[in-house]
């Protein structure tokens, strides 16, 4: 960090601010209480092959494992942001103004001062009034994909490089489902409860998953009578999935035409792909170990169904784009 001229970013500066957030949010590993067995499945295929694995630490507050961590928790577990900072800073004294879009950073004397938009209608996003905050101090925080776009559109801001968009990495990722013999009623269990950092030094990470079946039936193959099979399978199915560090792999983000909507474009390097393709071997040899009678690895080009070691040599062997 010296050669960035960037003071108080090493380990030790972080450390505390770290630990802080661990405490606010209540950041703890899964208990076995709320695993369920999709997420012991894993720890057990882990054990099998001589992998490391572990509970994934989450920010939850009496998690009752409904599985329900992307599509809104029911049970107010989770600790996002509705539960957490936004009220926090409302105890602290923020205001917080809700159906507006920022669309532009206000500018004078090149810094700075403000806000500028308009008060959008929830849902539709009909546009209605114009609006301007003024502020000493101004934090953009709009994501990887906002933040350029509002940058790009207020002027020399920060933009003088031309950098503003470019070099957009991302942490792509590859799932693999599991048929088992029994039942393991895989809606019960902490969404992402079980990890493995075997093959950190690889590229990526292993974890446990679970989505709704209605995201589920997007990967699932086949058409008619055959994707209603693959659904009636769901009650002895598992996903597990592998995230790779793919940085080689770059992007762009860029405002479009008259808009504030991102266009993105970004670029997987051959090398990326490798890794990810080991990683969806390596998830096919979990499934097999913990006792899966077949894996749908969700690949163009593979066959939908892999039902021995033998057969899932093709995730290893086929060159996939």
């Amino acid at each position: 960090c010296s050669g960035y001229e960037l003071a108080g970013t090493a380990r030790a500066d972080l450390d505390p601010h770290y630990d802080a957030v661990e405490s606010f949010l209540g950041i703890a590993p899964t208990p076995d209480a709320v695993q369920g067995p999709r997420n012991l499945l894993f720890k057990q295929g882990c054990d099998a092959l001589g992998y490391s694995s572990e509970p994934i630490a989450r920010n939850v507050r009496g998690c009752r494992g409904s599985g329900e961590c992307f599509t809104g928790c029911r049970a107010r577990a989770k600790q996002s942001m509705d539960l957490s900072y936004v009220p926090a800073a409302i105890r602290a004294g923020a205001r917080v103004l809700t159906s507006v879009q920022v669309q532009q950073i206000e500018v004078a004397g090149g810094r700075a001062v403000g806000v500028v938009g308009r008060v959008v209608e929830p849902f539709s996003g009909r546009p209605g009034a114009h609006f301007r905050v003024g502020a000493k101090q101004v934090v953009l925080a709009a994501g990887c994909m906002a933040t350029p776009v509002l940058l790009q559109h207020s002027g020399e801001l920060a933009n003088r490089s031309g950098q503003v968009g470019r070099n957009l990495q991302f942490h792509p990722g590859v799932a693999v489902m599991g048929v088992f013999p029994e039942a393991i009623d895989p809606w019960f269990g902490a969404t992402q409860g079980y990890q493995s950092h075997q093959f950190l030094r690889e590229g990526f990470k292993l974890e446990t998953l679970w989505a709704p079946p209605g995201v589920l039936a997007v990967r699932l193959p086949g058409l008619g009578a055959e994707l209603k099979q693959s659904l009636a399978e769901l009650p002895r199915a598992a996903i597990w999935d592998a995230i790779g560090s793919c940085h080689r792999s770059l992007g762009q983000v860029r405002a479009r035409r008259g808009s504030l909507d991102p266009v993105l474009t970004w670029h997987f390097h051959p090398d990326d792909v490798r890794v990810l393709q080991q990683a969806l071997h390596v998830l096919t040899e979990l499934f097999f170990a913990a006792g899966a009678e077949k894996v749908l690895p969700g690949v163009h080009g593979i066959p939908h169904e892999l039902h021995s070691l033998q057969e899932a040599e093709v995730l290893r062997t086929r060159r996939l784009r």
